[in-house]
């Protein structure tokens, strides 16, 4: 029996792959060959986005995937596989890697003999555990990369960043061949187009929200048709994307920090999606002058060295204010903690049900607040275009320490007055009414400079009569902003 396999669907990527057909563009063009480099979270596609693009190239290539394992004799083994799996072979590519290369040295030697007189790529993924099994690889890489494979006219992928002193070994000719790649997580824009939602731009953004981007999540969101309907589909199982998705991540990125779970834990189990230092040390096991010594040092690794957590302060403060806040930066780990990791035991044991009850019940809340710094990120974008903001310098937040808060102030470049003072309110049923308008009508009198700004209003419901606003921001606006 002939079994058909299709293969999946791919979405967004669009600049991605335009930058690496570029690339192939100057490979043809000089003959010389270049070095890209494409790095990412875990789970963000970069294996999937070079596949895809190693099938659209039509070039010869070779797709290299080192095993997860500290065993050399295992990584060579992997390249007769390697050479003869690609759809469109490099040239004896049989012949040559009939056998396994004796060490990297070797394999490299192979790759330029292949490569001398043919545009090519050839894709190394997982070059983590490449160097684990190696501690050489870099120098390796360097040396042949400046004395052979820069010269044939070749695209050298390597999905993860070159190490430091892979840099140093090369001279800085070499280095001018060398291109860095950062693959994010699919853009709203591109969630709505993967759901095909072309005048929904609602449904796009709660796509984003709960996906985050990730590509497997909105693959599986785009087959359900909708959102929400994905979402409780995928709590039925607990061993479904949506639900494995955050176990994983976590594990990857702070299995070595309890404190750092817990405190992750903390931040998105807000319900506004942000917390203060106090109630972060507030979630800890322990007291005191410990407890802040944990809690710093836990943030310290979400913030600075994970990036899994955003510091937020408001518009026009500085960077150390006190009155930082911090958030989640992925949507989908947000939406995971609070929807999904209180629900893990129930899932598992057969209750479902609780989970999907709760979602139902806190969603609309949640996502009202949860799309404020996706609101802010598009307005940022929008300050590009958008007349009223030419001379916008920032946008975010405002809050301070007497309780006052607003949800949209848009500060000017220098010393001059705030463009705007706005409103988010994320909802297709309630309008933004003169009662809302008071809200903004009190900023101008406490944002600082804010006197003459803009009333500005977000609100897919649209603004009533009686409210006397200056702009009003469409949600469709917002999503061609990406």
């Amino acid at each position: 029996m002939t079994v058909s396999l299709q293969r999946p669907k791919f979405y967004g990527r669009a600049a991605a792959l335009h930058d690496l057909h570029t690339h192939v563009a100057a490979i043809r063009a000089s003959g010389r060959g270049r070095l890209v480099t494409v790095e990412g979270s875990r789970q963000v596609g970069k294996s999937r986005l070079l596949t895809e693009f190693t099938e659209r190239a039509r070039l010869p290539y070779l797709y290299y995937t080192a095993p997860s394992t500290e065993v050399p004799a295992r990584h060579m083994g992997a390249w007769p596989l390697a050479a003869v799996h690609s759809t469109s072979r490099l040239p004896d590519a049989e012949t040559r890697f009939a056998q396994p290369p004796r060490d990297w040295s070797d394999a490299f030697d192979r790759l330029a003999s292949a490569c001398r007189d043919v545009p090519s790529v050839v894709v190394l993924d997982n070059v983590a555990a490449a160097r684990a099994a190696e501690p050489a690889f870099d120098e390796i890489l360097a040396s042949h990369w400046q004395r052979r494979l820069r010269g044939c006219p070749l695209l050298l992928v390597v999905i993860g960043p070159v190490a430091k002193k892979t840099a140093a070994a090369m001279p800085t000719s070499a280095l001018s061949d060398v291109h860095a790649m950062k693959l994010l997580p699919l853009n709203p824009a591109e969630c709505g187009h993967a759901l095909g939602i072309r005048t929904d731009p609602l449904a796009a953004f709660d796509a984003y929200l709960v996906t985050g981007g990730q590509p497997r999540l909105v693959a599986g969101c785009a087959e359900a048709g909708d959102p929400g309907e994905y979402v409780r589909t995928q709590l039925l199982d607990e061993n479904s994307d949506l639900v494995v998705m955050g176990q994983r991540l976590v594990s990857s990125e702070v299995a070595e920090s309890a404190s750092a779970r817990l405190v992750l834990a903390a931040i998105a189990a807000e319900t506004v999606a942000f917390t203060s230092f106090s109630r972060i040390v507030a979630h800890l096991p322990t007291t005191g002058v410990t407890a802040q010594t944990a809690a710093t040092r836990a943030l310290k690794l979400l913030t600075d060295d994970r990036q899994i957590v955003s510091i937020q302060v408001p518009v026009g403060a500085p960077k150390n204010t006190k009155s930082r806040r911090y958030v989640v930066a992925d949507s989908y780990l947000r939406f995971w903690h609070f929807f999904v990791q209180p629900h893990l035991e129930q899932i598992a044991r057969g209750r479902p049900d609780i989970a999907i009850d709760a979602f139902d019940a806190r969603w609309s809340r949640w996502r009202s607040i949860a799309i404020t710094p996706v609101v802010h990120e598009s307005l940022r974008r929008l300050t590009l275009t958008m007349p009223e903001f030419t001379r916008a310098e920032s946008v975010g937040g405002w809050w301070n320490r007497e309780g006052f808060e607003y949800d949209l102030v848009v500060s000017a470049k220098g010393a001059q007055p705030a463009l705007a003072v706005g409103a988010i309110k994320w909802s297709a049923d309630e309008p933004f009414t003169g009662a809302d308008q008071a809200r903004l009508d009190e900023a101008r009198t406490v944002v600082p400079t804010a006197a003459r700004a803009k009333r500005t209003v977000v609100c897919p419901a649209g603004v009533d009569r009686g409210a006397d606003v200056e702009l009003i921001v469409e949600p469709a606006e917002l999503l061609a902003a990406w």
